[in-house]
């Protein structure tokens, strides 16, 4: 009836990204170099079965913090040349928070060939509001999600399959927009007084499937001779 599992996936290393800039009237700019790597994944589970019911709970904790690109923030200083000890407009990260997903799921076998499921998944907000300008190119973080979907089987190889999701922000991302050119030693990431930066997204999906199986494998066994 029960059944528990565990997954370590780890962080997976990139390349630099490298920008070679110039200024607007075409002198060189300083080179800016950009590293991100994709963070480890912590992950548990269970799953319970018993009658017509089948039950599963998913829970997953992503290391954003200790993830290079993710746990830095803030702009980048240049170290040499005419702008050294200047913000190069260029920035350290997107200053991520770790991220909880908490996933559960329930089947019901209404028939011996129509199971239907339901899912919920909440995902914890990685994205600081005083950040928020940083993340505008990486906001596709859902927090809260919803799927309903089924299963039928035609005969004993064809079936078909079809799930909608629905997902939602939830209270979403604000800060101030940002401006190199305004840091202070008060205002050490140069927010824009008077400015707002958000957003919000949802997303919607309806996936459908058929499966046709080509065969069966058999396997031919021998009886003992007496």
């Amino acid at each position: 009836m029960l059944k528990l599992g565990a997954s370590y996936k780890s962080k997976q290393y990139f390349g630099d990204f490298d920008f070679d800039q110039k200024y607007v009237d075409g002198t060189n700019a300083p080179n800016v170099k950009f590293n991100m790597n994709y963070p480890a994944i912590y992950s548990v589970g269970l799953g319970l079965s018993g009658g017509n019911f089948d039950f599963a709970l998913d829970f997953r904790y992503v290391d954003y913090e200790n993830t290079e690109g993710f746990m830095e923030s803030g702009w980048q200083i240049a170290t040499s040349g005419s702008a050294e000890g200047f913000p190069t407009g260029a920035v350290n990260g997107f200053g991520w928070k770790n991220m909880s997903i908490l996933s559960v799921g329930l089947q019901y076998q209404a028939t011996e060939k129509l199971p239907i499921r339901i899912g919920y998944t909440y995902s914890s907000n990685p994205i600081k509001d005083e950040l928020a300008f940083f993340s505008i190119p990486a906001t596709a973080v859902i927090e809260n999600a919803a799927q309903i979907g089924f299963s039928y089987m035609v005969n004993d190889k064809i079936d078909l399959s079809a799930v909608y999701h629905y997902g939602f922000r939830g209270d979403g991302v604000s800060g101030n927009l940002l401006n190199p050119q305004m840091i202070t030693s008060e205002n050490p990431l140069g927010k824009v007084p008077g400015t707002t930066i958000s957003y919000n997204m949802s997303t919607s999906m309806i996936q459908v499937g058929i499966n046709y199986g080509l065969g069966k494998i058999l396997n031919k066994t021998t009886e003992p001779v007496e």
